[in-house]
């Protein structure tokens, strides 16, 4: 039995032991997990730029007390504001608000659970191209991002020495570096299905 992990409601099955603003612990069938309430959906973009440069974000991470190397990432639908919000729409943001770049081409390409050990969440992975750098200002609230444009054929050197320096790395990057990798260069699309311009 599963339920829809994006959705405020809790199934019959379902016993809450604990809930904050955007997180909730349940147990189901003798299992324990989190859950993500009050928005609809987790996305990750993976941007690349024309000269075949990828862009990576890094963030200190307070949990982890870390700073961590990760692609533009984030929740649909997070706000008041946003609450009708879809998930092309968030990447669209997201992308705008952590890296400072508008993307003429966004595709959506797969969904990934991001640990089926602890919790039934997915993320949606898009793809960017045609990119324009339209703000130096990026990170909302207390954020504190730096971003990093980095030559394809050197990213894995570069996060080498990042992860020397103490720095993590989301597993996302791994995903999204892997899918770049099984593509010839430079990156095409896929089908036209799903794509959309702005």
């Amino acid at each position: 039995m599963t339920c829809n992990v994006m959705k405020s409601e809790i199934c019959s099955h379902e016993e809450v032991l604990g809930a904050g603003k955007f997180l909730r612990l349940v147990r189901i069938e003798g299992y324990e997990f989190t859950q993500r309430v009050h928005c609809t959906g987790v996305v990750a973009v993976i941007p690349i730029t024309d000269d075949n440069r990828v862009i990576l974000l890094k963030q200190y991470r307070k949990r982890l007390k870390r700073e961590m190397i990760d692609f533009p990432s984030g929740l649909v639908g997070d706000t008041t504001q946003d609450a009708t919000e879809n998930a092309i729409d968030a990447a669209k943001r997201e992308l705008i608000e952590e890296a400072g770049y508008m993307s003429g081409n966004i595709v959506s390409l797969f969904e990934r659970h991001s640990s089926g050990g602890v919790t039934d969440e997915t993320v949606q992975f898009f793809l960017a191209q045609n990119l324009e750098l339209v703000s130096s200002e990026v990170g909302v609230d207390d954020e504190v991002i730096e971003v990093h444009s980095v030559l394809l054929s050197e990213v894995d050197s570069w996060l080498e020495e990042r992860v020397s320096d103490g720095c993590l790395v989301d597993p996302k990057v791994d995903v999204g570096l892997r899918y770049l990798d099984r593509h010839t260069h430079p990156i095409s699309l896929p089908a036209e299905k799903g794509r959309v311009s702005v």
